[in-house]
């Protein structure tokens, strides 16, 4: 690989991009702008014990103004996977996306989602 040399890749491919002129990152601002913006896990998910089974996506509880906030994700495993304790004292640890994604990115495609988004799988 040479400077100057073509790179192909995917947008899911980019973890963060710092932008020098503004009115270009107005133009590609999305709804998610961040792999390093936050969402619920549920710990049994990052232990690798259970599987995210339920995404969904709620109005972000975190003020706007966090240097990572909230994007309103949540994912959840299904409760089948759960013992009686995990069951009744469900943990759920608030992190970047990206973490959630490095155990498992089956769902990459759904985070561009909005709010009131719901998946089950």
């Amino acid at each position: 690989m040479q400077a100057g040399d073509e790179i192909q890749f995917n947008a899911h491919h980019i973890i963060g991009v710092i932008w020098e002129d503004p009115n270009q990152k107005a133009r590609f601002e999305t709804d998610f702008v961040s792999w390093f913006a936050r969402c619920y896990v549920d710990a049994e998910v990052l232990e690798g014990t259970a599987t995210a089974q339920y995404l969904y996506r709620e109005m972000p509880e975190h003020d706007s103004e966090d240097e990572h906030p909230d994007t309103g994700w949540r994912l959840r495993v299904d409760v089948a996977q759960l013992t009686d304790e995990q069951y009744e004292n469900p943990p759920a640890d608030y992190l970047a996306i990206s973490t959630a994604l490095n155990r498992d990115d089956s769902y990459i495609d759904l985070l561009g989602a909005p709010v009131g988004s719901a998946f089950f799988g």
